[in-house]
């Protein structure tokens, strides 16, 4: 069988048996059914995306988006303790007293 990528639209021959397409149809899991089909090609069964685009897809902005969370929550803590470090400089240089 013969499937079009819906992103990058490169043709892929999914090497599937019609039993085991039927199998697949009925609700068995393709990696049960078909193991040795590579998983990029049983992605491209199941999403329509080949492997490559969906990783770029689907896999790639999450870990965008950990890596910017770790950079903000060290930016963050960074702050907290400049932030304490100029509030402990304030109270011993007599700023903010009645002296």
């Amino acid at each position: 069988m013969t499937l079009k990528c819906r992103e990058c639209e490169e043709e892929k021959v999914v090497p599937l048996s019609v039993e085991q397409l039927k199998r697949i149809e009925a609700g068995e899991l393709i990696q049960n059914v078909a193991p040795e089909v590579d998983e990029g090609l049983r992605e491209l069964l199941i999403s329509g995306f080949c492997g490559k685009c969906f990783d770029a897809i689907f896999d790639g902005p999450e870990e965008e988006d950990e890596a910017q969370a770790a950079a903000e929550q060290a930016k963050e803590e960074a702050d907290r303790e400049d932030w304490e470090a100029a509030q402990q400089a304030d109270h011993g240089s007599g700023w903010g007293t009645n002296s």
